[in-house]
């Protein structure tokens, strides 16, 4: 950004980046965590954001511009079809029908 408005990603790396710089030593233990979630959790969910914006932090520190295309969450796997639809040759294997309860 040339000194408009902060973009989420520019925040979180800036933040990561004073952290670092700072030589912080981050209190997972004593600090308060959203419900359900422990501490390990916690920690990994910090790591694997740091990992996730590994590239803009070592750009920050070059002096480059920080890529503000959006955080990326990795995609949820989908299920594979059971059958493919170009290998039947145009037939289709009937699958079984759900009847009611009699």
């Amino acid at each position: 950004s040339g000194g408009g408005a902060w973009g989420d990603k520019e925040r979180l790396v800036y933040l990561f980046a004073l952290i670092e710089q700072s030589n912080v030593k981050l209190d997972f233990a004593n600090t308060p965590r959203p419900n359900g979630r422990t501490l390990i959790a916690c920690q990994r969910m910090f790591d694997r954001l740091k990992g996730t914006l590994k590239d803009d932090l070592e750009a920050l520190k070059a002096g480059d511009s920080i890529n503000e295309a959006t955080v990326k969450t990795p995609k949820t796997p989908k299920r594979k079809k059971a059958i493919d639809e170009g290998d039947d040759n145009g037939e289709t294997e009937a699958t079984p029908t759900k009847r009611g309860r009699k």
